[in-house]
């Protein structure tokens, strides 16, 4: 009897922990349809632009970022939404900040999102407090705007993603090998092996070049 349940068990995990993360997939691409809805509010109450990644000064130490304009002006303010349900455990538990329940839990930005899961098209806007229009963001459908995310450096902020495949952010191949993103356009599509598919490319991520795949 014993042996008989270890085999069905066997047979029956890799079912089960597949389910579960397509399941954590689903939820992931939720996320990402809700903030692709929060961006254009913002749009429509931003003359048409999105935010920058970030906005740093001697006043505010980048306390101001994209994430923090979504959810303290009322676009987003689900701290739920700015968590991945399949953010490695061992990588969530080396950043207290980076849970589902303290995402905004804290009163500095800084604290608040720097540590969400998806991470910011660096192209898109500088340290300033305007971002581009969408009006001149050159092939949409091809531009992302955020991502699954994940830092190598693990004290580093991982809140934007920048081209290069370095400590500072990347894309995290995190859904069975492929990570989950959102585009300008506001559809959401999975890509595997980002690191020699998606960055680099000036397509996906410079707005204002048109080139294509």
């Amino acid at each position: 009897m014993i042996a008989i349940i270890a085999i069905l068990a066997a047979i029956l995990l890799p079912a089960l922990n597949s389910a579960r993360e397509r399941g954590r997939t689903a939820s992931c691409i939720n996320n990402l349809k809700q903030f692709g809805t929060a961006f254009v509010e913002y749009a429509g109450a931003c003359e048409d632009r999105v935010p920058p990644h970030f906005f740093s000064s001697s006043t505010y130490q980048s306390e101001w970022n994209w994430g923090y304009a979504l959810a303290k002006n009322g676009f987003l303010p689900a701290s739920q939404v700015y968590f991945c349900p399949s953010v490695r455990t061992d990588r969530a538990a080396s950043l207290p900040e980076r849970t589902n329940d303290n995402i905004i839990g804290y009163p500095n930005a800084i604290h608040c999102y720097t540590y969400t899961s998806y991470g910011y098209n660096a192209s898109l806007g500088t340290a300033a407090l305007e971002g581009l229009k969408f009006v001149r963001i050159v092939n949409p459908s091809n531009k992302f705007i955020i991502a699954d995310t994940w830092s190598e450096n693990k004290n580093s902020p991982h809140f934007w993603i920048i081209k290069a495949f370095n400590a500072d952010g990347h894309a995290d191949d995190r859904h069975s090998g492929a990570a989950n993103i959102l585009w300008i356009d506001g559809h959401v599509s999975a890509m595997k092996d980002t690191k020699n598919t998606f960055h680099g490319k000036d397509y996906y991520f410079e707005p204002l070049i048109a080139g294509t795949l």
